[in-house]
Order: C-alpha cells, then sequence, then structure tokens
C-alpha cells in the first residue's frame, strides 16, 4: 500500500511540474505576441497551436463541461469572423500580408483565445507575472522603436520638420517627415507610420496604474519596472507628439483616469452599468448617423438628414469636411453599392485598391476585411468579452491592480485603434495588415478569454461565499468592531 501511495505521489509531482513547464511556455509565447517577434502570424499561429495542446493535455481533467459549452459560445462568433475575414475577398487582394495562408485567421485568433481560458484554470499560472510579461515585452520593442527613430531623426521632429519630406529612390516621398517614424519589423528596422509607432507607447500609458495600488517599500523593483514603463510610453509620445495620434493619445489618458477613479473609489456595479449605456448609446447613435449621410443619391428623410448635417458648421465638419470622415464615408457607402446586375459587390469584403482607401480605423476597416457578416459577429464578439470583462472586474477575487491592468489595456487598445490603427504601417509599401493580424489585439483576445474563465467558473462561488461574508460582518459590527470605510455609489 505505502509502495502505491509513493507512485501516486510522484505521478502527482510530475503532473505539476509538467503543469509549471506549459505555464512557462504560455507567459513566452505572450512575450512573443506582444513584442511582435517578426511580424509573424503564421509564426503566432503555429506557437498557439502547439501551447492549445500543450494546455488541454493539462486541464482536461479539471475543466468543467459547463464552462467548456459557455466558453464555447463565447468564442464561436471570434471564429467565425476568423473563417468570414480567411475566405473574404480581401485576402484576394496581392498585397495582402498572408498571401495564400489566410486559413491561419481563424486557426491563430481562436487558439490563443482558448490558451487564455484553460490557462487560467491552472493554479501555477499568475496574472501578474503575465502582465509583467506583457508590459516587459512592449516596453523592449517601444525602446528599440524610439532609439531607431531618433538616430535617424531628433526629438520633436514632428514639429520640427514639418510638411518637409525626404527622397526616396531619387523621388520625393508622398509622407512628410512628420508622419514617419521607425519601427522593428521582423529582424529589420523600417520607415512606418507614426500611427503604429505610437501605439506600442500609448499602451504602455496603462502601466501607470499599477503605481497607485503597489507600496513601493514591498514591492521596489515592480514598481520601479511599471515606473520605468509609463515613462518610457510618455517620452516617446511626447517626442514623436503629433496630430494624427494626439486625440487617440487623449482617449488613452482618459480611459487610464476613468480605471483609476472607478479602481480607487469602488464604484459598484450600477455606475458602471450607467457609464456603459450612456456611452454605448451615443455612439451607436453616432454610427447610425454616419452610416445614413455617407449614402449616396439617397432621398427622402435620408435626404432631409444629409442637408441638415451639411447645412450645419459644426456637424458639417464633423461628418463630412474633414480626412477621417471622408475615408468613413466610403467604406459605408460602399456597403450598399451594386453592380449592373443589382448584385452587392461589397458584401463579403473587398479590394482597397478599387478607389476605397483604407481608414485608419479597425472598426470601418473590419467591413472592408471581413464584409458586412464577419463584422457583426466581430461585434457580437466585443459586447460577449466586454460583459465578461466587466463583470470579472466587479466579481473576481485577483487583485485590484491586475484587474484594473486588464480592463485599461483591453479600452485603450480598441479606442486608440478606433481612430489610429494603420493597416499599411510601412511607408514605401502598401502591405495590408489588418486588426487580426496584429500582435496586441491577440494580446486582448487573451485577457479577455482569461476574463471569461474567472467570469464563467469563479462567479457562482463567489456569490454563493457572499452572504456567509456579509453575515460575519454583522456579527463583528455588533460585537462594536469598527470596519474600515470605502466610498461606494
Amino acid at each position: 500500500m505505502e509502495i502505491a501511495k509513493d507512485k501516486s505521489n510522484k505521478r502527482k509531482i510530475d503532473f505539476s511540474a509538467f503543469a509549471n513547464v506549459v505555464v512557462f511556455f504560455t507567459l513566452e509565447v505572450l512575450a512573443f505576441i506582444a513584442f511582435s517577434l517578426g511580424s509573424s502570424y503564421i509564426l503566432f499561429s503555429v506557437l498557439t497551436f502547439v501551447l492549445l495542446v500543450f494546455l488541454i493535455l493539462v486541464t482536461f481533467r479539471q475543466i468543467k463541461t459547463d464552462g467548456l459549452a459557455s466558453f464555447g459560445f463565447f468564442l464561436f462568433p471570434i471564429f467565425v469572423f476568423g473563417v468570414l475575414s480567411a475566405l473574404s475577398v480581401f485576402t484576394k487582394d496581392p498585397m495582402f500580408s498572408l498571401g495564400g495562408n489566410a486559413f491561419f485567421i481563424p486557426i491563430g485568433m481562436t487558439c490563443f483565445a482558448a490558451c487564455g481560458y484553460l490557462v487560467a484554470s491552472l493554479k501555477s499560472f499568475s496574472i501578474s507575472k503575465a502582465l509583467l510579461v506583457i508590459y516587459s515585452a512592449l516596453a523592449i520593442l517601444t525602446l528599440i522603436n524610439l532609439i531607431a527613430t531618433m538616430v535617424e531623426f531628433t526629438p520633436f521632429y514632428t514639429l520640427i520638420y514639418r510638411n518637409k519630406f525626404i527622397y526616396y529612390d531619387g523621388d520625393i516621398s508622398d509622407v512628410p517627415i512628420s508622419e514617419m517614424a521607425f519601427a522593428l519589423l521582423g529582424f529589420s528596422i523600417s520607415e512606418v507610420s507614426v500611427e503604429y509607432f505610437s501605439l506600442f507607447p500609448s499602451l504602455l500609458l496603462t502601466a501607470f496604474i499599477p503605481l497607485f495600488f503597489l507600496k513601493f517599500k514591498q514591492n521596489k523593483t515592480i514598481f520601479m519596472l511599471y515606473l520605468g514603463y509609463s515613462v518610457l510610453g510618455l517620452f516617446s509620445l511626447l517626442t514623436t507628439v503629433s496630430k494624427t495620434t494626439l486625440v487617440s493619445d487623449v482617449l488613452v489618458f482618459v480611459i487610464v483616469l476613468l480605471v483609476l477613479l472607478f479602481s480607487k473609489l469602488n464604484w459598484k456595479g450600477k455606475v458602471l452599468k450607467i457609464v456603459s449605456i450612456v456611452f454605448g448609446s451615443l455612439f451607436l447613435l453616432g454610427l447610425v448617423v454616419l452610416f445614413l449621410n455617407a449614402q449616396e443619391g439617397a432621398s427622402g428623410i435620408f435626404a432631409t438628414l444629409q442637408n441638415f448635417i451639411s447645412g450645419n458648421h459644426i456637424l458639417n465638419q464633423l461628418f463630412n469636411a474633414n480626412r477621417i470622415a471622408d475615408s468613413y464615408n466610403k467604406i459605408l457607402n460602399a456597403l450598399l453599392t451594386t453592380n449592373s446586375t443589382g448584385d452587392f459587390v461589397y458584401l463579403f469584403g473587398f479590394y482597397p485598391t478599387y478607389n476605397v482607401p483604407v481608414s485608419n480605423s479597425w472598426l470601418f476597416d473590419n467591413l472592408m476585411t471581413s464584409g458586412i457578416f464577419g463584422f457583426l459577429f466581430f461585434a457580437v464578439f466585443l459586447v460577449l468579452g466586454v460583459r465578461h470583462m466587466l463583470i470579472y472586474y466587479r466579481n473576481s477575487d485577483d487583485n485590484i491592480k491586475d484587474k484594473a491592468m486588464i480592463v485599461a489595456f483591453i479600452f485603450c487598445f480598441f479606442f486608440y485603434g478606433i481612430i489610429n490603427f494603420d493597416m499599411t504601417p510601412l511607408i514605401f509599401s502598401k502591405t495590408l495588415s489588418p486588426i487580426y493580424l496584429s500582435g496586441p489585439f491577440l494580446v486582448t483576445l487573451f485577457l479577455f478569454s482569461y476574463t471569461a474563465f474567472k467570469t464563467i467558473n469563479v462567479v457562482p462561488v463567489v456569490e454563493t461565499i457572499q452572504p456567509l461574508i456579509e453575515e460575519n460582518k454583522a456579527i463583528e459590527s455588533k460585537k462594536g468592531d469598527v470596519d474600515n470605510e470605502t466610498i461606494s455609489l
């Protein structure tokens, strides 16, 4: 009997060691993807598929069937989005970066999302360490990009050399110096747009959040790391300040401040719901108005709306008379464009070369890359993901620092990209790289799925023990104990 027990214990130890190896492998893959190593979506897809196989071997006995069914419902929209993106006419464009390997699109996205769910079930996995790995990789990439840019130019060159151009292969470039930067793509430094360059330091701004929760004396190393990352992000944005990224950077600042405000004041779910409903309603209203205003040859009430917008100076500037709105309008108008036989030629995606330029917004570019149906599935996934994330933020027993960082990272990525996600980052090449090929986007999928696991598998337990906690608090208060007060709305 004792021999049998020894063998059983030995098997458990071996299993635990294998789980630790898989967790380490997960952190390595996270680092590669956050670092955007090689900008190779195929490499990421292969790594995440192998990682998923290992995670299934480690976790298949402890994952609840009900949880998997709920997560499958959550994962289904992003998988369909990936399939429709792979089948879209857009992927046939000769400038599409994956070429004929578009079938990797759904594989990479769904596998990495599934990894986030499965690894969350392992006790040896720490979201705090995972976030530190993500931010460290982003910081290294940002530092390399900043050094490369400063070597070629000078601090504040976007202001000093405004409306100045350089010569490339004997011809003057189409892009002014103020809209250029340098970044590591693969294993070489390339000329990229300021929008692409600024994405990474903008995400680093969320590293300010843990500084308000960590105690310096107890966490000196981690505190200094996050302080250095946030200062690096801020310094990078200041030295490459650009009018094209200024609005999105302000949005990032506002998001970071709001997350800190919600976290420090311990606001309850009702406030989150009210804020979400208000901003969501305004956003949907603006999107509908933009869509109706973009339709050419409209009549009736649509024409009346268009005339009202064009007749009002402020609304006309907002919806018509600017470069950003013009690119949005061309994409939205193309959705209902038909050919001579009445077929909707852009319903399932379309070539950007067909007089419809990219919009530098993942929201509208998804209509180009995946078609209207792919866009709708992507929207459903985002709604489900944000819902899981907010429930996780309210109910999870994770450290408030980690929860706030996850919320801020996801919101900052999507809000930055809704204005300045450059699908053609290379200055002297029009290679097309949509949002689903982006390293930070894959990281958001991982974080979404992590919060989904915590929501599906942990929340019921929290709800079960909540009455016991309240009962204990009531007993303690009767004894005369003084509880710490928190501000709550």
